[in-house]
């Protein structure tokens, strides 16, 4: 039996981790004599020119199904998210029409949460895997090949009556699953590796579907047993950079503190990552993974309104954020993310400026990387159950989504099936009012604040430290850029940042904010742009014009003097490879 298991399609970038739901599952099948398993990642292909992308969703449809087509499998299981649930209906559709005998598998967390609507929406979905599937994967795969599911737990199937019946299956015992094989059949190991540590979250946050789908259930691993796979990995393929894989990695202290005991009594030298919750984290904590070896951890903070807190059943003491500021600035080996939210239901203008100000509180205070999402109504959550009946239609409601890659055909299963696509539905909130607010923090604001220190500053000094008043001047004055958000969103700005295309457009909003009035703080901008540039180029000089002194301006502090009228010429020379000298011609 030849199966193959097909990650979550990414078109915008490479996936940013190994698929490990679905190698747990292909190693569990390939432990069976009589089954090969392999893995197909479309995002990895695509982004690694091995298949060539196009524009056209249909192009891309065509392609996938090629390849899938021509590996000659039995079953393909296509493992689902909510960014790209539409892709899957649309490619396995394509399959079914190219290859009838083909049995066409959905798993995973959408499609566990939309069993039934998916049955009943896509009849060309042979089964769909429900729950965690390590322990009925292969019963399930013998059944689909014979035709009989009955009574096997972990599967939704269609009944000769044409009823759909579910299955659920049993919650797993992490400890007894498999070590997975990270040398499967189309994977490819990088410099990091992800380790699957445990399984859900006792929380139950209104907005989140995962504690649905892990049935609220919160496992962890022996620790015996993830030093053992971490000492085997870093054995076998030379890695030493691991990223732990759990929705809340320290929810028990004193198992992480027994981790950090075991890593550093073995003298085992890794880095490593993890997600937490900041009311988990103590001095005493993080002093400890900071010694073993923790380098990143991940907050969800949400929101920096109260009533929302306790609105969202979020419930964090926002008082904490000092302590977090504490953490920040005494354990620099560690690099701090925050994600925050903004469209929540009930959420008011005066609730999201809460929210900005403490993300440019935190952002200021050092932390490394700030999050800002719309919030997305998922299946299995809180917040669908009581909204679905509002829901709205709007392709601009998300950035969790593949949005420019949408067609008609994808449009129609979407609007036709709000229960299984509710994440491109949304009700009127803040984050409609400002729709492309999140794109402007994470890759406006901060790239400014970031390598703009005095064009930042200046901005500060005219509109405080208002962000919202920096978007709507955003907003107002890109216009071309904001139809290409309506149009690509997060993959348009995702190319422009990687390939510094972004300074073009930040330019272009300081031009309208700055001009004319502040043009001597544009030309500053300009060079600071320039130097950016420079920096990472390969030239050794760089000869580039000013309308005024920018030398001056920027020794005096911009927000002093705009007394030197002077154009200047300035010769930028690399000294080192982050370091530059400028002076004048």
């Amino acid at each position: 039996m030849n199966v193959i298991f097909v990650n979550s399609i990414e078109f915008s970038r490479e996936p940013q981790d190994l698929p490990l739901g679905i190698m747990s599952l292909a190693t569990v099948c390939n432990l069976e004599k009589d089954i090969h398993a392999k893995i197909v990642d479309f995002g990895h292909l695509f982004s690694n020119g091995l298949l060539m992308k196009s524009y056209n969703l249909d192009e891309n449809i065509e392609t996938m199904c090629s390849y899938l087509m021509n590996l000659g499998a039995d079953i393909i299981c296509f493992y689902s998210m909510c960014s790209s649930y539409h892709l899957n209906v649309m490619l396995s559709k394509k399959i079914k029409e190219r290859s009838a005998h083909t049995i066409v598998f959905f798993g995973g967390p959408h499609a566990s949460l939309t069993a039934e609507d998916s049955l009943r929406a896509f009849p060309w979905v042979d089964y769909i895997g429900v729950d965690e599937g390590e322990k009925t994967i292969v019963p399930l795969l013998h059944g689909a090949i014979s035709g009989r599911v009955e009574n096997l737990p972990g599967v939704a199937y269609r009944a000769q009556n044409g009823d759909i019946i579910v299955n659920r299956a049993p919650i797993c015992d992490v400890n007894t699953l498999p070590f997975i094989d990270y040398s499967i059949e189309g994977i490819k190991i990088g410099d990091s590796v992800p380790i699957d540590v445990g399984r859900g979250c006792p929380f139950n946050c209104a907005y989140c579907s995962t504690k649905t789908f892990w049935k609220q259930c919160f496992r962890l691993k022996d620790i015996e047993r993830i030093v053992f796979e971490i000492k085997q990995i870093k054995q076998q393929y030379g890695v030493s950079r691991f990223s732990f894989v759990h929705d809340l990695f320290t929810v028990n202290k004193q198992n992480i503190l027994e981790f950090c005991e075991k890593i550093l009594d073995e003298k085992i030298s890794i880095t490593w990552s993890c997600s937490a919750r900041l009311d988990t984290l103590t001095d005493e904590l993080l002093e400890k993974m900071s010694d073993a070896g923790c380098r990143d951890i991940f907050l969800g903070i949400e929101t920096g309104s109260s009533k929302m807190q306790k609105i969202i059943n979020k419930n964090l003491d926002l008082n904490l954020i000092d302590k977090l500021i504490f953490f920040v600035n005494k354990y620099k080996s560690i690099d701090f993310t925050c994600s925050f939210m903004y469209g929540f239901p009930l959420e008011t203008i005066d609730d999201l400026k809460e929210t900005l100000d403490l993300i440019r509180r935190t952002w200021k205070s050092g932390v490394t990387s700030i999050q800002l999402h719309k919030v997305t109504f998922l299946p299995g959550t809180a917040l669908y159950e009581k909204y679905n009946g509002q829901l709205k239609y709007d392709p601009l409601c998300t950035d969790f989504t593949e949005q420019s890659y949408i067609n008609d055909e994808a449009i129609e299963f979407i609007t036709n099936n709000k229960s299984i696509f509710p994440q491109f539905y949304t009700i009127p909130s803040v984050a409609t009012q400002f729709p492309f607010l999140n794109y402007f923090v994470i890759y406006i604001y901060q790239t400014i604040d970031t390598y703009m220190p005095f064009t930042s500053s200046f901005l500060s000094s005219i509109v405080g430290d208002d962000i919202l008043s920096l978007y709507n001047s955003f907003e107002k004055s890109v216009s071309d850029l904001v139809q290409k958000l309506s149009l690509s969103g997060v993959a348009y700005l995702q190319k422009a940042y990687d390939t510094g295309l972004i300074f073009d457009t930040i330019l272009e909003y300081l031009s309208v904010v700055l001009l004319p009035r502040y043009s001597y703080i544009y030309e500053v901008s300009k060079f600071e742009i320039d130097s950016i540039r420079f920096v990472r180029g390969e030239a050794l000089v760089m000869h580039k014009h000013y309308s005024f002194d920018v030398l001056s301006l920027m020794g005096e502090g911009v927000l002093k003097s705009n007394s030197c009228p002077k154009s200047v010429d300035i010769l930028l020379e690399k000294k080192d490879e982050d370091i530059i000298s400028a002076k004048y011609i």
